[in-house]
C-alpha cells in the first residue's frame, strides 16, 4: 500500500514539475512578447505625435496664408 502511494506521489510530482517547466517557458515567451509590444507602442506613440505636430503646423501655415 505504501509503495503504491509513494509511486502515485512520485508520478504526481513528475507531472507537476513538467507543468511547472511549461509554465516557465510560457512566462518567458510572454515577457518577450510584452517587451516587443511595449516597443511597438512607444514607436506608434512617437509617430502619432509627429503626425499630429505636422498637422498642427500645416494648419498654422494655412491659417496664416489663406484668407479668413
Amino acid at each position: 500500500m505504501l509503495r503504491y502511494q509513494k509511486k502515485r506521489i512520485e508520478q504526481s510530482n513528475d507531472e507537476l514539475n513538467q507543468q511547472n517547466e511549461e509554465i516557465k517557458a510560457q512566462k518567458e515567451y510572454l515577457e518577450i512578447a510584452n517587451t516587443q509590444i511595449s516597443k511597438q507602442k512607444s514607436e506608434i506613440e512617437r509617430k502619432n505625435e509627429e503626425i499630429t505636430d505636422s498637422i498642427k503646423y500645416a494648419e498654422r501655415i494655412q491659417t496664416a496664408v489663406l484668407p479668413p
